[in-house]
């Protein structure tokens, strides 16, 4: 099958021709390179989704799949927010696994009609007040480039 193809260039170490018709999913992660307990980290991914739907209508299927997935699973918040000069929502929540809880925010966001960014802070429920302060500071970063 021959097909039209597009470079993209990954992290500004790799490129790759990929057919044009294909969009981007990506996960990228920064840690603050510790583990268990005393580990932080930053999720950003992006997806796509139907552009019919809502923010809230997103946030309620990703609800449904972290009960499912995630043990002990505990919304403790839901809200609108404001990040980078455009509507978000933000959810937080705890989770435990071997014994030790966790907490985590998603900040989301859409970047075009039919993608979502989500950024997703985490850290040991019991550090969580001391991550705050740089997690919002890395939010408080964020702009949405190239907006489509």
């Amino acid at each position: 099958m021959t097909t039209s193809r597009r470079t993209a260039q990954l992290h500004g170490t790799l490129r790759i021709d990929i057919p044009d018709t294909w969009h981007e999913d990506s996960v990228t992660i920064f840690s603050n390179g510790a583990t268990g307990e005393e580990a932080a980290s930053v999720v950003v991914k992006r997806g796509y989704i139907d552009p019919r739907t809502t923010l809230s209508m997103y946030i309620d299927t990703q609800l449904v799949e972290l009960a499912k997935s995630l043990p002990s699973f505990t919304l403790t918040a839901r809200r609108d927010a404001t990040v980078a000069n455009e509507h978000a929502m933000q959810m937080t929540y705890t989770w435990v696994v071997q014994g030790s809880s966790y907490s985590q925010t998603q900040t989301i966001l859409r970047d075009a009609p039919n993608s979502v960014v989500s950024i997703i802070t985490s850290s040991a429920s019991r550090a969580a007040a001391a991550w705050n302060k740089e997690f919002e500071a890395i939010l408080d970063s964020l702009v949405v480039l190239n907006r489509q």
